[in-house]
């Protein structure tokens, strides 16, 4: 029990809100058990100054303090408030465009329903706009909406999409960006919106989304509140148009199109209900339109505003008329639909659900009485003439359609010139009068020898061993020379294992911090390290104990991080490439610290480098200023010999066989480049999901290894650009590389070292042929007596062949019974699909024999689909 006699001050945070007619019973009960000898208090944004609600709270010398009464304006100061006119079929690549400029922003975006939220969240995260997404909606349950408030107070750049729930009471920080998609449905919500941004004297933005029929009316409310706000115009060449990605994204998640279905009809409910109808007006809104930038092929019917004789923009026609469904008004007459319409007062319900406490919700069309009891217009308007006792059902409607003998549908097939083509019913009559014999095995082995040898061969690179290491491996080598030994750097080890026997060689540990980007010589013979001293070390790797281990070199390089060194291809050579964006070059030969060139080249840390093999003055570098360079060692001071523009922070950058083209990894994109034609962008590789960390060649150069963070690592064909086959590992990979001879593959995936080798490949036993002995001659003729060589005798009776019985299964009576649907739906809801697979597969080439696949499949729910496609 809580006691509250000795209360002596009563604070109400959006007291506005509070003090609302709905939750005036717990207001009262409330206030009614204090002691009348206290201070009240009530914060808000926008206070009311209704006089009897304050009256029942504050009954004594009330006084409004108002915080910025001296200011010119509501809104803080450091607020930049501006309007842009986007039609509501726009809003949705208008806001992916906006996500994806401000990639380093924090941002709120605020819908009007729970609906939208959940959607929008959803199709986001699968389209990936390289920031994390969040969602935060009324509908959701109290720990997870705790849980995304952290995650996104914890977040320097993140994109989170809310409804009203999030405009008060919610202290985000450093929140850069409050983008509202719909427009809010008062100035008083508008005003809590942007205050999610421009806290505590902090600068802010705000953008307000309003239709071409919104701008007016919402401009001038906002002026008349003392709001500033100014136009802006979208640049076109900004704006990307995603409708075709969310289309492959809904058809990909068949849960994610019922959302966008009703996110649709939500969106199109929120406009109806509000009550200033010359800023909401649904009348206006192309519904076709706006179902297709949600992704959706077919607009969603709202059945609410159809049962209203509300007319949407897309239902008219070009003179302005309704465009009528014959189908339906010819098969329902007057009477029935007098019955089948409902009144709109059931509909009239908020899907939001903002709050935790439900409020009652305010008598917009005139409803309700005084009494707040349903009035003689909220009933079914009765018929005419006799009434009708008997409750029409659907069973009633169908059976009165079928009662006008209509025709069924019929599907036709058409040939390449737009020609019907006749089915001849030949097929279906043979399986309808041929015997059912049950399917036989078919080995899923099979279809792998059918594949292509490019992708059997990288299928036979098999996980041999892992090593544990300290830390995040940042860099794998392999040495050049046999046994291709393979040398790793991890926090402040570097580790050399034989990849014959997999066991650790030699570790080179003598290093006070992190060390990074090992590389061999041509030879073999020696092996560099960065690390973030700012060091480069030269080691002999012959050399494995005492005084062996210690450097041949120790160059200080840099005073800031030296992530990438390379040998130059006559192995005299040594590069550096450090935080501070400088490049320089050592002689090996020389004992000083002196470097041969040094320069600037990135603005940013460069985290990648690759040198030519053919010359040994070209090399490539890549930084975090999202350049990536070709530089010729014999005139740096000329600048760049080409330079591109990745997009994103470069990972890694790799010439590629020719040495004209070279690739480089961006975000989660792998780009192919040409520089003989002055860095001109050839071919965008996106198979990973998330950032490319590692590029390596294999094959000779004509197969392209990547690995990201995405836990996947593709082996790509130069040729024609094709994904051969994409391996799935443990750990997010960080580096990668392949033996000269190709047959084994290190990857650096997180705290782990994989090594990965080719299985040999198995050889393939065939079968002899086997005779049936079992004769087709229909005779009664005594037993042969029939000897082999080699073999002993037998008897083989001379008969007539008997029809075989077969034992059917399950699934072999469902298909004999032509049952396909039940069919399909028993093979993957049951242990069928997990035990039987080659069973499985012969059933289904039964049906595609027959030419059910269409209809067996049609229909099927979401387990059974995700699983056929699995």
């Amino acid at each position: 029990q809580l006691l509250c006699d000795q209360l002596q001050i009563l604070v109400f945070d959006e007291a506005d809100r509070i003090l609302d007619m709905g939750f005036s019973q717990q207001i009262n009960a409330i206030v009614a058990n204090l002691p009348k000898e206290r201070q009240t208090l009530l914060f808000s944004a926008t206070q009311t100054r209704n006089v009897k609600d304050l009256s029942r709270v504050c009954t004594k010398d009330p006084v409004f303090v108002s915080a910025h009464e001296r200011c010119a304006h509501i809104t803080p100061d450091g607020l930049i408030q501006s309007y842009m006119v986007c039609e509501d079929h726009d809003k949705i690549n208008t806001m992916w465009s906006f996500i994806v400029n401000n990639k380093r922003s924090k941002t709120i975006i605020f819908v009007s329903s729970c609906k939208q939220a959940r959607f929008i969240t959803g199709a986001f995260c699968h389209l990936r706009p390289g920031l994390p997404v969040m969602g935060l909606w009324g509908t959701m349950n109290q720990k997870k909406r705790v849980d995304v408030f952290q995650k996104f107070e914890n977040k320097k750049a993140a994109v989170m999409i809310a409804t009203d729930v999030a405009s008060r009471g919610l202290d985000f920080s450093d929140v850069d960006w409050v983008v509202q998609v719909d427009c809010p449905a008062s100035v008083e919500d508008y005003i809590h919106r942007v205050g999610r941004t421009s806290r505590m004297n902090q600068t802010g933005h705000a953008v307000l989304f309003l239709t071409s029929h919104q701008e007016e009316p919402m401009v001038t409310a906002l002026a008349q509140a003392n709001i500033p706000v100014t136009k802006q115009i979208a640049d076109p060449n900004v704006l990307v148009d995603i409708r075709t990605k969310m289309q492959a994204t809904l058809s990909q998640f068949p849960e994610l199109n019922q959302f966008a279905q009703k996110s649709v009809v939500a969106y199109l409910r929120s406009v109806y209900m509000m009550r200033n109808k010359k800023v909401f007006d649904v009348t206006t809104i192309d519904a076709a339109a706006l179902a297709t930038s949600y992704g959706l092929v077919t607009v969603p019917r709202v059945r609410f505003l159809t049962k209203k004789g509300i007319t949407l923009k897309s239902d008219k026609g070009k003179d302005g008329a309704v465009e009528k469904d014959p189908v339906s008004r010819r098969f329902l007459n007057t009477e029935t639909e007098k019955q089948l319409r409902v009144p709109l007062e059931s509909f009239d319900v908020d899907d939001r659900n903002d709050d935790i406490l439900t409020v009652k919700k305010r008598d917009v069309f005139s409803l309700l009485d005084d009494g707040n009891e349903p009035s003689d217009t909220t009933k079914p308007p009765m018929a005419k003439g006799r009434a009708n006792t008997k409750a029409l059902t659907k069973m009633s409607v169908a059976k009165k359609l079928l009662n006008k003998k209509l025709k069924v549908n019929v599907r036709k097939v058409y040939d390449e010139e737009g020609e019907p083509v006749k089915q001849p019913l030949c097929r279906a009559k043979y399986w309808m009068a041929v015997s059912y014999i049950p399917a036989g095995r078919v080995a899923v082995n099979e279809f792998h020898r059918k594949a292509d040898e490019d992708v059997v061969y990288w299928k036979r690179m098999q996980q041999h061993s892992v090593f544990q290491e300290p830390s995040s491996v940042t860099s794998v080598a392999f040495s050049p020379n046999k046994p291709y030994n393979v040398a790793s750097t991890s926090s402040v080890r570097l580790s050399l294992y034989d990849t014959v026997v997999c066991e650790p060689i030699n570790m080179f540990s003598r290093f006070k911090r992190a060390v990074y980007g090992v590389r061999f010589r041509h030879d073999g013979e020696l092996i560099a390290i960065g690390g973030e001293e700012g060091k480069v070390r030269v080691f002999d790797v012959t050399r494995s104990t005492g005084v062996g281990k210690a450097p041949l070199r120790s160059i200080k390089a840099s005073q800031a991080i030296v992530r990438c060194v390379e040998f130059s291809p006559c192995g005299k050579v040594l590069y550096s490439m450090a935080g501070d964006g400088r490049v320089k070059q050592w002689d090996i030969a020389d004992t000083g610290s002196t470097p041969v060139i040094d320069f600037a080249a990135h603005q940013d840390e460069i985290r990648a480098t690759s040198i030519s093999s053919s010359n040994d003055n070209l090399f490539l570098t890549g930084g975090y200023d999202h350049k990536v360079k070709l530089w010729d060692a014999r005139c740096t001071s000329d600048g760049p010999s080409v330079e591109m523009n990745a997009g994103f922070p470069v990972e890694s950058v790799i010439f590629l066989n020719s040495e004209h083209l070279i690739a480089t990894a961006a975000g989660s994109v792998v780009r192919i480049w040409d520089i003989a034609a002055g860095g001109r962008l050839l071919m965008s590789l996106q198979q990973h999901h998330k950032s490319v960390t590692s590029l390596c060649l294999a094959s000779n150069g004509d197969t392209l290894l990547t690995g990201g963070i995405d836990r996947r690592v593709n082996a790509i064909r130069l040729l024609d650009f094709s994904l051969l086959h994409s391996m799935s590992m443990a750990a997010p990979v960080l580096s990668l590389a392949v033996s000269p001879d190709d047959e084994t593959l290190a990857v650096g995936m997180g705290q782990l070292l994989g090594i990965h080798r080719r299985v040999p490949e198995a050889k393939v036993l065939v079968a002899a042929e086997t005779v049936d002995k079992r004769s087709m001659i229909r005779t009664a003729a005594p037993k042969v007596q029939v000897q082999e060589a080699g073999k002993s005798r037998e008897s083989i009776e001379i008969s007539a062949k008997s029809s075989d019985m077969h034992r059917l299964s399950k699934i072999d009576h469902l298909l004999k019974g032509y049952q396909h649907a039940a069919a399909i739906r028993k093979m993957f809801q049951s242990y069928f699909f997990h035990s039987k697979k080659e069973e499985v597969v012969a059933w289904l080439l039964v049906i595609l024999r027959r030419g059910a696949i269409h209809r067996a499949i049609s229909g099927q729910e979401n387990d059974v689909l995700c699983n056929m496609l699995k």
